[in-house]
C-alpha cells in the first residue's frame, strides 16, 4: 500500500486540477481545451463564471468546490490510497499518449509497478479451463520477466491473468471508485493485488461500477501498457473494444488462436485475420515488443489538435453568432469539428469558444473523433 502522504499531497495543482475535471459539464475534451487557453487548472476554473457571464449564458454549470476537493483526496487518503493528476510525474507515461487520458487518476496500492513496464491481458468473463490457464502461465511469465501485468479484475480471463502475476505485481483497472469491488466474488483478489500490486480507477471514491464505465475503463487498461493479448473473446466481446482502443493509441496488439467452432474463440481468431500478432508462447510477444515501445508511441501519436491553440482574444459577438448558429444548426447525429470549421469559414479558435461555452452550458456533447452534437433536448 502507498505509504503516508505528506502534506504536500495537497498541492494547489491536484486541487485546482480535481476541481476542473470534476465540475458540471466538463468532459475530458472540454478540459483539455481550457488548459489550451488558460495554460493551467487554477486559471481555467477562475476563468469560468467569466467566461459564461460576458456571453449571456444564464444556466451557470455547477463548479466542484475546494471544499469538495479536499473531501475527496482526504477520503482517498483515509482508506490508503493517492489522487495524481496528469501534471504529476508520477502519471504513467504511456497513459499520457492516448486520445483523451484522463486528467487525475485514484491509485491503491504500490506506485512502482506503475513505473515498470505494462502489459496488458483481457478476455472472457465466460472462459474456459483451457483459457485461464493459458492466462495465468503467461501472466506469471511475463510477470517474471519484470513487467507490470494489466487487467480489469472482472470474472473468467481477467481473474486468472492477476491470479498469475500476483507474485510479480498487477494492476488491475476498476470502473467504479477504487473502494468499490467488483465482481464482489473478488474482493480476496481485490486485497491481495492492494498489498502486491496497484488498483487504478479515473471515477471518484465512491462511485459505483456501472455498465456506461466500462468501456471507458478499457482505454485505460491498454493505454498504460505496452500491448494487449486477448486469450478468448466472442464477437460481441467487451475485450475486443480494449484491443480497438490499443489499435487507435499505437501499441501491439496479440491474441490466442482458439478452435473455429468455439464462440469464445470467434473475436481473437478475428483479431488475427485482422493483422493481431498470433501468441503460442511468451516468445511471441516477447519477439515484438522493444524497449523503445514509450518513443514509437510518441512518434506515432497524432492528435489532429495538438498543435492547435485557442486564443481568449476573440471578438465576443463573434464568438456569440457563432454558438448561436451552432445551435440552429447542429441536431444529435455527430458532426466533426474539421466540417464545422470548414462550413462556417470560421477560425478555429472561434469555433473552440463555442463549443467550451455551450458544453459548459449544457447544451452540448463532445464525441470521439473530434465530433459535436445538440443534447437531444436541446434539438430544435
Amino acid at each position: 500500500m502507498v505509504k503516508e502522504l505528506k502534506s504536500d499531497s495537497r498541492d494547489i495543482n491536484v486541487i485546482d486540477t480535481l476541481r476542473l475535471f470534476r465540475s458540471e459539464n466538463v468532459g475530458i475534451k472540454t478540459f483539455y481545451d481550457l488548459i489550451k487557453i488558460y495554460h493551467n487548472s487554477t486559471q481555467a476554473i477562475n476563468a469560468i463564471p467569466e467566461l459564461l457571464s460576458r456571453n449571456n449564458i444564464k444556466k451557470f454549470p455547477k463548479i466542484f468546490s475546494v471544499e469538495e476537493a479536499h473531501q475527496e483526496l482526504s477520503k482517498v487518503e483515509q482508506y490508503g490510497g493517492q489522487i495524481i493528476s496528469i501534471f504529476d510525474d508520477n502519471y504513467p507515461k504511456f497513459l499520457k499518449h492516448i486520445y483523451d487520458p484522463p486528467p487525475v487518476i485514484t491509485i491503491y496500492g504500490d506506485i512502482k509497478y506503475l513505473k515498470q513496464r505494462c502489459f496488458s491481458m483481457v478476455g472472457s468473463r465466460n472462459s474456459s479451463a483451457n483459457g485461464c490457464r493459458i492466462a495465468y502461465k503467461l501472466a506469471k511469465e511475463l510477470g517474471e520477466r519484470g513487467f507490470s501485468i494489466v487487467s480489469g479484475l472482472a470474472r473468467g480471463i481477467d481473474t486468472a491473468v492477476h491470479r498469475g502475476a500476483i507474485k510479480t505485481g498487477t494492476i488491475a483497472v476498476i470502473a467504479g471508485g477504487i473502494d468499490n469491488i467488483y465482481p464482489p466474488e473478488n474482493t480476496l483478489l481485490y486485497q491481495e493485488i492492494s498489498q502486491n500490486g496497484l488498483i487504478i480507477s479515473e471515477l471518484a471514491f465512491g462511485t459505483p461500477p456501472r455498465s456506461q464505465n466500462f468501456p471507458q475503463r478499457n482505454r485505460i487498461i491498454s493505454g498504460i501498457s505496452e500491448g494487449t493479448l486477448v486469450v478468448e473473446a466472442s464477437l460481441k466481446s467487451g475485450s475486443l473494444i480494449t484491443a480497438k482502443y490499443a489499435l487507435e493509441q499505437n501499441r501491439e496488439v496479440f491474441a490466442i488462436p482458439g478452435f473455429p467452432l468455439e464462440p469464445r474463440c470467434h473475436g481473437t481468431n478475428q483479431l488475427i485475420k485482422e493483422g493481431a500478432t498470433l501468441v503460442a508462447s511468451i516468445n511471441d510477444i516477447l519477439d515484438i515488443l522493444s524497449e523503445n515501445s514509450l518513443e514509437r508511441v510518441k512518434s506515432e501519436h497524432n492528435d489532429p489538435n495538438d498543435n492547435m491553440t485557442i486564443k481568449n482574444d476573440i471578438v465576443n459577438e463573434e464568438v456569440s453568432d457563432i454558438r448561436k448558429l451552432l445551435v440552429e444548426k447542429l441536431n444529435y447525429n455527430p458532426i466533426s469539428i474539421d466540417d464545422i470549421v470548414s462550413v462556417t469559414e470560421c477560425s478555429y479558435s472561434t469555433i473552440m469558444m463555442a463549443i467550451i461555452e455551450l458544453e459548459l452550458a449544457g447544451k452540448l456533447l463532445r464525441h470521439p473523433g473530434n465530433k459535436i452534437s445538440l443534447l437531444f433536448e436541446d434539438v430544435r
